[in-house]
């Protein structure tokens, strides 16, 4: 059986040596400094200070984006998207990228976006009576 190049694996399969030496692009989720910080967290925040929150956000985001944009286009990167209210950003990048983004002041961390499965199937579960 021939072994598959490292090169045409999914990034999924590979371990952090392999993805950190490889040019191939990463996708990630970015989350900016100052997001979801809130200002009492043992209390709902009222409609007002959800909307200043969304703002400020927005505010934090759009300082941020060129900072990060910068760093993208360095390392062969691209936004995938707008800043959420959220604070989150998902982009491409290399590991060189991710790296470069983890020391920015802007950003608060990088996380790598995975793709959701699940994990079961519905065909497991009896939707009858078991009495009858």
């Amino acid at each position: 059986m021939m072994a598959v190049p490292a090169s045409r694996l999914d990034p999924a399969d590979r371990g952090p040596e392999e993805i950190a030496s490889s040019p191939d692009l990463i996708r990630a989720v970015v989350l900016l400094s100052g997001a979801g910080d809130a200002p009492d967290a043992g209390r709902r925040p009222s409609r007002d200070e959800r909307r200043r929150m969304a703002e400020l956000r927005r505010d934090e985001a759009r300082d941020a984006i060129p900072i990060i944009d910068a760093v993208l286009a360095r390392c062969g990167g691209r936004r995938i998207g707008e800043a959420t209210t959220l604070g989150t950003l998902t982009i491409e990048t290399t590991a060189e990228g991710i790296q470069m983004l983890r020391r920015t002041a802007s950003v608060k961390s990088v996380i790598r976006d995975q793709p959701v499965t699940m994990g079961h199937s519905i065909s497991r579960f009896s939707l009858t009576d078991s009495t009858g």
